[in-house]
């Protein structure tokens, strides 16, 4: 899904300069995203800017920040998932900012602890007793995850954002039983996790599939 939304700013720099800085935010494959271009001194030129290849793009997060300081607090959630607030890869790449590699194990230090809560968006002091990707997991999944679901529902709120309907996916694939029926009217059940491994019934007198008639849930 997307929902973004573009502001255009130009700054008028000490030396009399300016800086041109277009900001795109919002909701972009599920994602919270801030991207941006920014265009030095092209006040005298008559072709539009979306023509114009820019001297800066992507994330231009300092150029942005001082073009629209009210964009701050979105951009601390770029690439954070739209509908959870979790970074990208909350587990694996939280982990893998938070420790190095050594012979005995892996080390966590100070600064590897610091770099790790940036990423996660949490504070040092709440990584200390995280000592393996367990840990790690288990502290996301009682503590921060329910926090980055407060933080990415404020965030829209305050943006005006929407993220839509997502649909709940049931991951118990056994407890769905398709329903077929032969030609006698009898009725025959298979769970749904059998399909990729035997395909659909088949009438075992006459050799041909049977018909799909419905579903029910175990």
């Amino acid at each position: 899904m997307a929902t973004m939304r573009t502001v255009q700013y130009t700054l008028h720099e000490a030396d009399e300069t300016l800086t041109t800085v277009v900001a795109h935010y919002g909701i972009r494959n599920d994602r919270v995203s801030v991207m941006g271009e920014v265009y030095y001194n092209r006040e005298d030129d008559q072709t539009p800017l979306a023509n114009l290849d820019p001297d800066k793009c992507g994330q231009v997060c300092d150029d942005i920040e001082r073009a629209f300081p009210w964009l701050g607090p979105l951009m601390e959630l770029h690439c954070a998932d739209a509908y959870t607030g979790a970074p990208m890869y909350a587990l694996d790449n939280g982990w893998f900012w938070l420790h190095e590699d050594e012979a005995d194990g892996p080390l966590i230090t100070t600064v590897s602890r610091r770099r790790a809560a940036r990423y996660l968006r949490t504070t040092p002091d709440m990584l200390e007793g995280v000592h393996t990707k367990n840990d790690l997991e288990a502290l996301i999944n009682t503590t921060l995850a329910p926090a980055w679901k407060k933080q990415i529902d404020a965030a829209l709120a305050l943006y005006g954002l929407s993220t839509g309907h997502k649909p709940q996916v049931n991951k118990d694939l056994e407890s769905l039983q398709i329903i077929y029926s032969d030609d006698k009217g009898c009725l025959y059940t298979q769970p749904l996790s059998d399909l990729t491994e035997v395909g659909t019934l088949v009438d075992p007198d006459e050799d041909t599939d049977l018909t799909i008639v419905g579903y029910t849930i175990a």
